[in-house]
């Protein structure tokens, strides 16, 4: 399964890139709140500073779900684990208060 060259294995890159992504957020070097196996993802999304292209080394404290979200393919277990957060604990709320709900906790 996946995309092969000589080169590299994409799908265990992409795998590989997403594991990385979720370490930095599960070790949060930066002490945010909310961080943990239930809610983690960096990716480039608008944040209390405009847009900003969040990654591991540029983490302003703002969790973007779209990250672990999309990356199901790849780590289904470790993304889960944030949809089902995301059902159970903000089902009611929308994303953009999700977003809101992350930007403040940054903030403080």
């Amino acid at each position: 399964m996946g995309l092969k060259d000589r080169y590299a294995d994409y799908e265990q890159e992409n795998r590989n890139h997403t594991l990385i992504n979720r370490a930095w957020c599960l070790e949060n070097p930066g002490n945010f709140k909310g961080y943990g196996e239930s809610l983690w993802g960096l990716t480039a999304s608008y944040s209390i500073n405009f847009y900003n292209a969040h990654h591991p080394g540029n983490d302003t404290g703002v969790i973007s779900p779209t990250a672990a979200v999309s990356s199901i393919p790849y780590t289904p277990k470790e993304s889960m684990e944030v949809i089902k957060n995301l059902y159970y604990n903000y089902g009611k709320k929308s994303p953009w208060k999700i977003w809101i709900l992350r930007c403040n906790e940054s903030t403080s």
